[in-house]
This record gives C-alpha cells, sequence and structure tokens, in this order.
C-alpha cells in the first residue's frame, strides 16, 4: 500500500534538512593547523595583565610547526594541543571588564551580530607556573591566533 502524500512529503523534507545539517557541519569543522608558522605581530583587547604579554612577547618572530598534537617552538620546546571546540565569545562588559576591549582587536570577524564563533586548541606545555597557552581559529577565515587570555600572536605561513 503506497505511502499517502503527505508522509512522502514530510520524509523528503527531513531527509532535506538532515543533509544540509551533515553539510553545515561538515563545512564549520576547524581548518588544518598543521604546517610550520611564523608568529607575527600581537594582537590584544582592552586592558590586559602584564603575566600575559610576558607569555606571548617572547613568542613574536620565532617559528611553530603544529604536527597533529604536537607543536614546537624555535625555542626548543615541545607542547601538546588537545582538540579543538567550538565557542561563541562576545563583546560585552564581562569579557573585558571596566577597561572595555573588542574581539575585533583580534582580528577576528563576527559571525553573527556581536558574536565570534571560534574553535579553541587548548596547549599544555611544560612550564605549570606560566599561563596557558591557546590557538584560536575561526571556521571561514586564515587567522590563526596563538596566545594566552587576549594577548595573541598572529601565525602565518613560513616560507620553508
Amino acid at each position: 500500500m503506497p505511502l499517502p502524500r503527505p508522509t512522502i512529503v514530510f520524509q523528503t523534507l527531513c531527509v532535506l534538512v538532515l543533509c544540509t545539517k551533515a553539510l553545515q557541519l561538515f563545512a564549520d569543522q576547524p581548518e588544518q593547523i598543521n604546517g610550520k608558522w611564523i608568529a607575527t605581530s600581537i594582537v590584544s583587547t582592552g586592558v590586559v595583565g602584564e603575566r600575559y604579554w610576558e607569555r606571548v612577547s617572547p613568542l613574536q618572530d620565532s617559528v611553530v610547526v603544529i604536527n597533529e598534537s604536537v607543536i614546537t617552538f624555535s625555542e626548543g620546546y615541545n607542547c601538546t594541543i588537545s582538540g579543538s571546540t567550538f565557542e561563541v565569545w562576545t563583546n560585552y562588559m564581562r569579557t573585558f571588564g571596566s577597561f572595555g576591549g573588542n574581539w575585533e582587536q583580534l582580528n577576528l570577524e563576527m559571525t553573527a551580530p556581536n558574536e565570534f564563533g571560534i574553535y579553541l586548541w587548548p596547549i599544555t606545555c611544560p612550564e605549570p607556573d606560566q599561563p596557558k597557552l591557546t590557538i584560536v581559529t575561526q571556521p571561514n577565515d586564515g587567522a590563526i591566533l596563538l596566545g594566552s587570555h587576549r594577548v595573541f600572536v598572529t601565525l602565518q605561513p613560513h616560507g620553508n
């Protein structure tokens, strides 16, 4: 016995929604971060504590190699990268405190009004007394940032 017409339409719509959702999830996967990078300009938001600047500023002009779950710095130490998680950052006072700031100062692009969809790649390094490092990427942008808290260096592909 053939299915009634409304059921066929409903099933077709469900399949289309599932396919569209699957394509969206595929498109939103984090871009590849493996490769050899040069840490260029420092970018930051608002007023940030000195210890974060002290953690990130030595990284400027260094070579960074990312291979799967290992990140190697030209200073000679290796760290481990955890899998990425997707987050939405917003600009509001709790994020930046009374000194202000804006995620656009990191050259991030808004993915919705006042929202910045980003992927966080936590890094575990052998220096336990130092602020933690993180890689920040965006789904549809080539910006790759390496830093701590709200102070980052921009990673650019290395020529060699």
